[in-house]
């Protein structure tokens, strides 16, 4: 059974291209003259073989020689379109079920190139039957009254659509008209609230200017207070501070004065002899140098053995920088 379907497949797969060859041969040859003409070729269906058949040998046909057919799976094989020439497909039949034994299936007709005569194309167009006047006039009447009945309901559904549109357009209309109303007593309720909080907003801008003001005057009142008060405890310290270092300068006067023994028997009362000196850490004075002479080296020397015997001077004032440093002592007979 496959072999024989097998067969039938390979006689039907020669069959179509005996047809391609027909078709595509025209268009291989060279068209110098009129085109070649093809031989018209009748398809039939070969019966399968009463004896086990043998793979037939594909026909020799003349150059171009086509390409020899390849065993494929069992599918019909349909031609490939040309695009110069469209060819409807050919109608191939189902495979008969269980065909009687028939002769051996004879070749396949050869093409012969004849270039003389013109091409002809191989109609195999199905034969189509005649259509019954009757049964298109049956038709025609249906259609006509589905049309009418489909005019109807389309007219009956533009009304209703027409009737729905208007009642729609005045629903939106009312409904516009509220929301407009709405929209209004909304904007003058917004602007009544929008007046009082401006309003409310200036009276407080108002009172919070006041109430900054008077915190300005009084803090200022304050700051003026306490530079007052800063001032009068710096001038309370200076004059504090002033009394400490005149005392301290009394104090060193008169401890350099107890020690100091002026020349006697000559007039010093115009004498005037200035030293500079440093007070060392246990209280003693240390000369540096004599920064004005008196013109008389008796008295200057009595200044100077005045300011070696001179023991226990009281501390400085610590706010006085000025009275660790050099000091600068007049030496004077009438202080």
């Amino acid at each position: 059974m496959f072999a024989d379907r097998q067969f039938l497949w390979w006689s039907l797969g020669l069959h179509v291209g005996v047809v391609l060859i027909a078709l595509l041969l025209p268009l291989l040859t060279p068209r110098v003259a009129p085109p070649p003409a093809a031989m018209m070729v009748n398809l039939v269906d070969l019966p399968a073989p009463q004896a086990k058949a043998t793979q037939p040998e594909p026909p020799q046909l003349q150059k171009p020689k086509p390409p020899e057919p390849k065993p494929v799976a069992p599918k019909p094989v349909e031609p490939k379109p040309v695009e110069s020439k469209p060819v409807a497909k050919p109608e191939i039949e189902p495979t008969p079920p269980e065909p009687k034994p028939q002769p051996a299936p004879k070749p396949p007709e050869k093409v012969v190139e004849e270039p003389d005569q013109p091409a002809e194309k191989v109609d195999i167009t199905p034969m189509r039957r005649k259509p019954d006047p009757k049964k298109i006039a049956e038709e025609q009447r249906a259609k006509e009254e589905a049309l009418k009945k489909k005019q109807a309901e389309e007219k009956r559904l533009q009304e209703e659509a027409a009737k729905k549109k208007q009642a729609e357009e005045q629903r939106k209309k009312e409904e516009a008209r509220k929301q407009a109303e709405e929209q209004r007593k909304k904007e003058e309720a917004r602007k009544q609230a929008e007046i009082k909080r401006k309003q409310e907003l200036a009276a407080q801008q108002m009172r919070e200017a006041i109430a900054k003001q008077q915190a300005e005057i009084k803090a200022q009142q304050q700051r003026e207070e306490a530079i007052r008060q800063q001032q009068l405890r710096e001038a309370a310290l200076a004059q504090q501070q002033a009394e400490e270092i005149r005392k301290w300068q009394g104090a060193l006067r008169e401890a350099t004065y107890k020690a100091w023994r002026p020349p006697f028997g000559v007039d010093i009362s115009s004498m005037k002899c200035l030293a500079t000196v440093k007070i060392t850490v246990d209280g003693r004075l240390s000369l540096i140098s004599i920064s004005q002479t008196s013109g008389f080296a008796p008295y200057d020397d009595s200044v100077q053995r005045a300011i070696a015997a001179t023991r226990n001077l009281p501390k400085p004032p610590s706010h006085c920088s000025a009275c660790r440093g050099e000091i600068t002592i007049s030496f004077t007979p009438s202080r």
